[in-house]
């Protein structure tokens, strides 16, 4: 396995896990469950974990694509740059879900705002995960590149 699979296995988990924790989140906030609400934090955390073994596995994986012939640096470059965003935004939500985790369990304090603040930053992560899948899927499968990419890529490519 190269860096590049291995890239493509972990990548995934930071573009839907805040969509489950917000989902889950979501949930605990109306049905007033502190456990159900930890188990969101706590699921944004892993997100942030994974965001970071990502990022790292992304500089290996672009340096194997980066080579393979008919590919834009510009699309990887773009890719990378959404991961960047996506990621500083995971690490967010985890550092407000270790406070929120440390309120709930150490002082039995759930403080709404924090919770709303989390659930309206999730909504960003869910927005920039899917533009960083989208702009990930771009570099190998032209099938989903809008249709100038296409346009052009098919000029330079013949």
């Amino acid at each position: 396995m190269n860096q590049a699979h291995f890239h493509l296995i972990i990548n995934h988990f930071p573009i839907i896990l805040p969509f489950v924790g917000f989902i889950i989140l979501v949930i605990s906030y109306y049905l007033k469950q502190d456990f159900t609400k930890r188990i969101a934090y706590f699921i944004f955390i892993i997100a942030a974990i994974f965001s970071a073994i990502s990022m790292n596995s992304g500089e290996g994986a672009e340096d194997v694509v980066k080579n393979l012939p008919k590919k834009k640096k510009t699309i990887i470059h773009d890719h990378e740059e959404w991961a960047e965003k996506l990621a500083l935004l995971n690490y967010v939500i985890a550092g407000l879900s270790l406070i929120g985790i440390y309120l709930s369990w150490k002082m039995k304090l759930n403080p709404k705002s924090l919770t709303i603040a989390i659930i309206i930053l999730s909504i960003g992560a869910i927005a920039l995960g899917a533009k960083t899948g989208l702009s990930g899927g771009e570099i190998m499968h032209t099938e989903i590149r809008n249709q100038t990419t296409n346009t052009i890529n098919t000029v330079h490519e013949n």
